[in-house]
């Protein structure tokens, strides 16, 4: 008999104070919202790499297997180290450093497998994708078997014509003085 009556006050608490109730729960629904609709957009992207060369043989042993994911796990954590987001940064001539690129860089080993999976946040789609795409590329130049000629992209060759010119430059100038001072 107690039991119905300490429902009987609360049903009669939350009759009494049920507009209080309703008005509490919109404006925590409003609050939520726009505290919400404040903040930035974030987007992320994803690549995945494969370690190793144990997938083109037919033979595989155990030992390949350990052996890729061990050097999955090494190149996992080069990911977020600065000579990969260093060139990274420079490559893709972002305005951050390659320390606030790192916080937005996540790598992963996908369980039991040779392949690492690389995730970017960025405030637009392109910018995440184009840095993920990236970090994979500079992770590919550590690896002992790249051919670095047919990995270097159009702009870090252009950079190089543009310092190249720049040293042309600078030497005729130096010419120039010794002339004048002669």
């Amino acid at each position: 008999m107690d039991d119905y009556v300490d429902i009987r006050k609360y049903i009669a608490a939350i009759m009494k104070w049920w507009w209080l109730i309703i008005l509490a729960t919109g404006l925590g629904a409003a609050l939520g919202y726009g505290v919400t609709r404040g903040q930035p957009k974030v987007y992320s992207a994803y690549t995945t790499l494969l370690v190793g060369g144990s997938i083109d043989s037919s033979n595989v042993e155990t030992k390949d297997l350990q052996v890729g994911q061990q050097l999955a796990l090494t190149y996992a954590n080069l990911v977020r180290r600065e000579p990969v987001l260093q060139g990274t940064v420079e490559t893709l001539n972002l305005s951050s450093s390659w320390q606030s690129l790192r916080g937005r860089v996540q790598a992963k080993l996908v369980k039991d497998t040779q392949l690492i999976e690389i995730r970017v946040e960025a405030s637009s789609p392109e910018e995440a994708r184009l840095t993920a795409d990236e970090i994979a590329r500079q992770l590919i130049l550590f690896s002992p078997t790249a051919n670095r000629e047919n990995l270097e992209s159009p702009f870090v060759g252009q950079q190089l014509e543009n310092l190249q010119a720049k040293i042309e430059a600078g030497q005729t100038k130096v010419d120039e003085l010794k002339a004048a001072l002669t």
